[in-house]
Parts: structure tokens; sequence; C-alpha cells
């Protein structure tokens, strides 16, 4: 097995991978659970890690337990962006529902005034925080949801959401802040042979697993406007 971080953003995402034994029953005395129509979610409430049974009871998506604590990160893109590797200059913290918070900066190749092509740079660099441990629940008429504590000296909480949506399970997750937030991510077990293709903007290969490439996506327009950079490794 191996440990998939991956981030998406208010402006910026990353992942990353290392190797981990295979997936297992989360322990925990004070256990959660919700179920919906082909699978159950338990969630283990300190450290807080989260596991997606399905009707077998076997799992398919297991969060990292919370390990370690809050964490300088510096990530630097080499230009040109999707054709040479990334910089990653502080390890990867695997851990349940990450956010950064410091700067970002993201530069797209300007094709024209009116037009801009794929990523030529991005950048991040800040203190990354994650859930601890969970605080509160609360029943909703099709799903659960948690407040979550966070190793944030200011103090700052998640609100997380599982529902079920026609079949499948949807997971939201909000901070009580904002503020400073440049990217939130999450951690979790991926088998060695599972592929990661697409991310747009990447020409040095289809298949990403292993890798750390940042990539771009931006809202169809004429007009420049913001990217969102994503990448993994």
């Amino acid at each position: 097995m191996r440990l998939m971080a991956v981030v998406t953003s208010i402006g910026l995402a990353a992942a990353a991978i290392a190797v981990i034994p295979p997936s297992t029953a989360l322990p925990d005395p004070g256990e959660l659970s919700f179920a919906g129509p082909g699978f159950t979610v338990r969630v283990n409430q300190v450290p807080f890690a989260m596991q997606v049974l399905n009707t077998a009871g076997q799992p398919v998506l297991t969060q990292v337990p919370s390990n370690g604590g809050p964490r300088l990160v510096k990530n630097e893109a080499q230009k040109p962006l999707g054709v040479t590797p990334s910089e990653w200059l502080f390890p990867t913290r695997y851990t349940p529902f990450t956010f950064t918070v410091g700067t970002s900066s993201t530069t797209p190749f300007l094709i024209s005034p009116l037009w801009v092509g794929d990523l030529w740079e991005a950048s991040s660099c800040g203190m990354q925080y994650a859930a601890t441990g969970v605080l509160s629940t609360r029943p909703l008429p099709q799903g659960l949801e948690l407040t979550l504590s966070t190793d944030d000296p200011s103090g700052r909480t998640l609100g997380v959401t599982l529902s079920e949506d026609s079949g499948r399970l949807r997971v939201s997750v909000v901070p009580s802040s904002t503020q400073g937030i440049v990217s939130m991510g999450d951690s979790f077990a991926s088998p060695t042979g599972e592929r990661f293709a697409g991310f747009g903007g990447l020409h040095n290969g289809l298949d990403q697993h292993g890798a750390a490439s940042p990539t771009g996506c931006r809202r169809p327009t004429s007009a420049p406007g913001r990217w969102h950079r994503c990448s993994m490794s």
C-alpha cells in the first residue's frame, strides 16, 4: 500500500505518496459510524481518521490517522510547469484534513491579452495544520455532521458533513475561518498499482502515481482569471 496526500484549495492543491502497510480496521474505543446504500463510514474520534467500507465490510478508502504536529511547508514548481519536476522542499505531512496558512502564487503562460495557456510556474509556503479529534456530532436527515478540533493555535475548527447523494458518499469540509488559508487537503492509503491520470497541462506522462507535478485548472473564460493549482506525488 502507499500513502496519498491530496490537497485541493482556495487557490492551491498538492499530493504525495509514501509506502505504508495494507489497510486494516481503524482501532478506537469511541468509534462513530454512518451507513449509506453500499457503504459504511467508520470514524475514529481521537486521533481523527475515517475509513469507508463496502457492503462486504472491506476497507475501500482509509485516511491516515493524525501524526506529528504543525509543519512548515514550501513547494516550488520549476519552469516550464508540467515538464520539469517540482521541488518539494519539506516532507509531506500525512494526516487527515490538512490546511495550509500562508501564501501561494500561480503564473500562467500568457498567449495574448485575452487568452492564457498552461501554468508556467506555481509555488506555496506556510504552516500546515490538521484535524486532531472529534469535538461534537449532529445527526442529519441523510448524513452526519462533525465538528473537528485542529492543531492550529488560533483555535480554528473544521466542520465535516458526511452525506449520501444518489448512492454515493459526499464529504464536505469547511473551516470555521478561511482567513489566510491557501490550501486544504487529505491523506489516504493508495494501492501500489493504482493509476492517477489527467491533471491537465502535464506533458511528462499519463500516470502521475509517484510524481510531484503541479498543474493548473481554470474556469473557461476569454479573460485571464485566477488559476487553481493542483499537484500530486
